[in-house]
């Protein structure tokens, strides 16, 4: 599958806003919760410079995880980010052998994201408001074609600092 999203950088007092108007539109909630992601290099390339991603995303009260693959972003704008993502569920119960399973394979921890996360699907768009620890505030927005990414901005009134960065990035950069 291919991914096309936004993050645009934004205060916590805007984020509030935001899900205000998403409630008054009736925009449908897919759901609050803690996340943590996981995040691996592999032994043999070093990720950070082939700007690929391989994450194990555990979410607070839910029995499956995930473990995703992110190819490298492919430039299309400099406020879009369009990546290959290969993603698999995962019994939370097996989270930690598949942990002990890729480091015996030579994959070795880089760093840890927790956020806080609610999630909204308006029409095709799917829109997260997070609250990343150590980084602030953040909306993502994921979306169809990018026409469709304008409407969205317009219709929230989305103002803020885009960018680039994944929050993997960011927490490396601390």
């Amino acid at each position: 599958m291919i991914e096309r999203e936004v993050k645009i950088k934004v205060c916590c007092e805007e984020t509030i806003r935001i899900m205000n108007v998403l409630k008054n539109m009736d925009a449908r909630v897919l759901g609050k919760y803690r996340e943590v992601d996981i995040y691996l290099n592999h032994p043999c390339r070093d990720f950070s410079k082939t700007d690929e991603a391989l994450r194990i995303r555990v979410f607070n009260g839910k029995d499956l995880c995930e473990l995703t693959y992110k190819g490298p972003r492919i430039r299309s704008d400099e406020r879009i980010k369009v990546r290959e993502e290969v993603t698999i569920k995962v019994l939370r119960s097996d989270v930690e052998n598949l942990i002990r399973l890729l480091k015996k394979l030579g994959f070795k921890e880089v760093a840890k994201v927790v956020k806080e996360r609610a999630e909204f699907q308006v029409g095709e768009a799917k829109i997260a408001l997070d609250k990343v620890e150590k980084l602030g505030c953040f909306i993502e927005i994921e979306f169809p074609e990018k026409a469709y990414l304008e409407r969205v901005l317009e219709m929230l009134n989305i103002k803020g600092e885009f960018i680039e960065k994944t929050y993997l990035e960011m927490v490396l950069n601390l």
